[in-house]
Order: structure tokens, then sequence, then C-alpha cells
């Protein structure tokens, strides 16, 4: 594509690029109702791929680790020509991903705490004779 361009352009066939794009690389794609169609036809492997993973998933639990569900779903939208300022940068996904894990580690956190306070509680409601519960029995 960029050879037929390259002669287009030196043919005169094409309006001489603005000073702008002097110093860029040019890519030129081609496109019709059939690249589109052929580009969609793509997304019937990312599919596939998709529900085998996940059907393995339940007696190979490893294989939810192989793809690369980012990029896959990245090019599947591509594939059915969602534009990019349609999706969330890397950069976004990948600080969700940050805060979210954050989160679930001070959620778990705060069971912990809340699991020994539960602990202690039932400890200091049971009597193990002498006047005293099982909590000031195991700190003294």
């Amino acid at each position: 594509m960029a050879r037929v361009y390259g002669i287009m352009l030196r043919s005169g066939l094409l309006p001489e690029p603005p000073p702008e794009l002097d110093a860029s690389e040019v890519d030129v794609q081609y496109v019709s109702i059939l690249s589109d169609a052929q580009k969609a036809s793509g997304t019937v492997a990312i599919e596939r791929f998709f529900t085998m993973a996940g059907q393995l998933t339940g007696v190979y639990p490893e294989a939810k680790s192989i793809p690369n569900v980012d990029e896959l779903l990245r090019e599947y939208a591509e594939a059915i020509g969602i534009k990019s300022k349609g999706l969330r940068s890397r950069e976004e996904v990948a600080q969700d991903a940050a805060n979210e894990k954050q989160q679930q580690e001070m959620a778990a956190s705060a069971q912990v705490g809340n699991d020994l306070a539960s602990g202690a509680k039932v400890l200091s409601e049971a009597d193990v004779g002498g006047g005293q519960n099982a909590l000031q029995a195991l700190m003294g």
C-alpha cells in the first residue's frame, strides 16, 4: 500500500501533503465494506479463544492467566469498528486495577481486624472460673 501511495504521489495523482506532514510517516489503509467485513471476521477467533479459555479454567485454573485480556479486547474493539477514543487508555486501566487491588487489600485487612475483635469478644465472655474470663486467662 505504501508503494502505491508513493507512486501516486510522485505521478501527481495526489495533492502535495501540507508542510506539517513532511517529517511524519503516513500510514495508508485501504478501507471498504469488504475490508471491514474481513476485520470483523477476525472477532470470531477471539470469541472462540475466550470461550475455550473460560471453559478450561474449571479444570485447568492456570488457563485464566494465558489470555492477554486487555489487548485482545482492544483488538476486538478495533475489528468491530470501535474508535480508540471510545476506549480507556492503558494507563487508566492500570491505575483502576491498582486502586481496586488496594481497596481489596484494605477490605481484607478490615475483615481480619473484625475477626480478631469478634474472637476477643467471645473470649471475654467465656467464664473460665475463678472470676476470670478466657481473655484474662490468656493475658495473665
